[in-house]
């Protein structure tokens, strides 16, 4: 008897869906670019359970006849392309045609929709069509997907708890809203601004900086606003939220040396690319893109960004005539100076020098100097002894990695602050780190058997107000003075010892 048989459509389509659907916030995605396309001006979101219990999206869109309704759930059934050569110029945000087909296989959907005139209800369950009905509604449609994951329970199993997953959810409707600010999206503001205020918060929104150039408009946060990640910047190619590093590392080179080498801009951008520019297919669910003429589009970044900032921020440090009796005793800045520099003033008889490498400079009884290093293993020892979880840092885009992860390893890095859920018997997609974590180590990080301190993932560099904010954190621990492998964390000079290092 052979051993190779063909599987069922069924089976076929919750295999499809494990590729497009993670989890509720992919449902989300789905459905609300489905809306857009649907040229929908309004689209309301409504959510139970984390998405898991109900995940509800209406529009005013185009809407579907009874036929195309139906036909919606079919696998590569779209309206999007016709042949693969449109693949190369979409205008769409959707154009697979696998969307629907993958939520309907593994939850129980109705779609309501109608093209103006009597609308039609079609309930599906499990991927089969139970009943079609004609149902009063007005131009547009109304999808709600229920019991999501009801017949995969081993993929239900490695989902994140309702919180998380509702946090994921609303993640995904601030990337649609600032995709599309001319879309009403849950009655949010009606501008750009207004919504960038809203989701990035006053911080970003007051020192944020216009950039409108070309292929680039948008806005920039002020070099004062600089991470120590990429959290903080959301990159829209043609109106669809895309990860881009290309782009990425073009912005940062559009400030110069306006910002730390360690440090990374906060911004919001939209680039208008011609379409055969693009490659959308990199990814499952379009969420990385590759792109032709990349020097050329690179360039053309950098320079729109440095055009802004001098244009708009007129940042420049004047530096003061030296003279044999005239000392600076700081820089003056044309825009209000980050907040970094009031760190300088005295705090408890501290007086915050500077930062040089990994080493905070600090005047007290003696000029002293603090490894940020070890200070950063000593408050992380100090957390997990008192089983207190560090502070995280949320990712923009989860990251997919092939791993297994025993239940006791899963356990240790929930503790030390990573946010993670398993996708498939094979991978876990990693929502948030550690702030002690570089976002680049993720994976070497999460491989190491245990939690000995040489697996500390080093940072490279430190601005000033991270250095501040990591001494006030180590003097909130018990032992300040040394690291967990007993070497010393901070050493001084006095007045006495720094005259004999100038003495023959």
């Amino acid at each position: 008897m052979s051993i190779i048989r063909t599987l069922s459509e069924h089976t076929i389509n919750q295999i499809a869906a494990g590729e497009v659907i993670e989890n509720p916030a992919s449902v989300v995605k789905e459905l609300g670019e489905n809306a857009i396309d649907a040229k929908a001006k309004n689209i309301q979101i409504e959510i139970t359970g984390g998405g898991f219990a109900k995940i509800v999206v209406s529009d005013d869109g185009v809407g579907m006849s009874k036929d195309d309704a139906i036909l919606s759930i079919e696998r590569y059934a779209t309206s999007k392309i016709r042949t693969a050569d449109d693949l190369f110029s979409l205008k769409t945000m959707g154009f697979r045609g696998e969307a629907l087909a993958s939520i309907a296989a593994i939850s129980k959907m109705t779609i309501t929709t109608s093209t103006g005139d009597i609308g039609v209800c079609v309930e599906i369950e499990g991927g089969r069509i139970l009943s079609v009905k004609p149902a009063p509604r007005r131009r547009g449609t109304t999808i709600e997907v229920r019991s999501l994951f009801y017949n995969v329970p081993a993929r239900k199993k490695f989902q994140k708890g309702e919180s998380q997953s509702a946090g994921e959810i609303l993640k995904v409707i601030n990337l649609l809203a600032l995709a599309y600010p001319h879309i009403n999206f849950n009655d949010s503001p009606s501008s750009l601004e207004e919504r960038i205020r809203k989701i990035l918060g006053e911080e970003f929104f007051s020192s944020m900086v216009k950039v409108d150039f070309e292929m680039a408009r948008g806005y920039i946060g002020a070099p004062s606003f600089s991470r120590p990640n990429r959290t903080g910047q959301y990159i829209f190619i043609n109106q669809r939220a895309v990860v881009c590093p290309p782009i990425s590392f073009a912005v940062k080179d559009g400030y110069g040396t306006y910002i730390d080498e360690m440090r990374h801009p906060a911004f919001v951008l939209h680039f208008s690319l011609p379409e055969d520019l693009i490659d959308a297919n990199v990814h499952p669910q379009k969420k990385e893109v590759r792109l032709a003429e990349e020097a050329k589009i690179k360039e053309a970044i950098r320079t729109a960004i440095n055009t802004g900032l001098q244009r708009k921020t007129n940042i420049s440090i004047q530096l003061p005539t030296f003279t044999p009796t005239s000392y600076p005793t700081s820089f003056s800045f044309k825009e209000e100076p980050p907040d970094f520099i009031e760190e300088k003033l005295p705090i408890d008889n501290t007086h915050f020098v500077g930062i040089y490498y990994r080493f905070l400079i600090i005047q007290k009884e003696k000029l002293m100097f603090v490894d940020l290093h070890l200070a950063q293993k000593r408050i992380f020892f100090e957390q997990m002894k008192q089983k207190e979880k560090p502070s995280t840092q949320r990712l923009l885009f989860p990251v997919s990695l092939p791993f297994i992860i025993d239940d006791e390893r899963l356990k240790e890095l929930m503790e030390m602050g990573f946010e993670l859920h398993q996708a498939t018997p094979h991978s876990f997609i990693v929502d948030a780190i550690p702030n002690f974590l570089d976002e680049n180590c993720i994976g070497d990080f999460i491989q190491k058997p245990d939690l000995r301190m040489s697996c500390f993932v080093y940072k490279k560099g430190f601005m000033l107000q991270e250095g501040v904010s990591l001494y006030k954190e180590l003097m909130k621990c018990k032992e300040p003075s040394i690291c967990p492998e007993g070497k010393p964390i901070m050493t001084g000079l006095n007045t006495d010892e720094i005259e004999k290092l100038f003495k023959n």
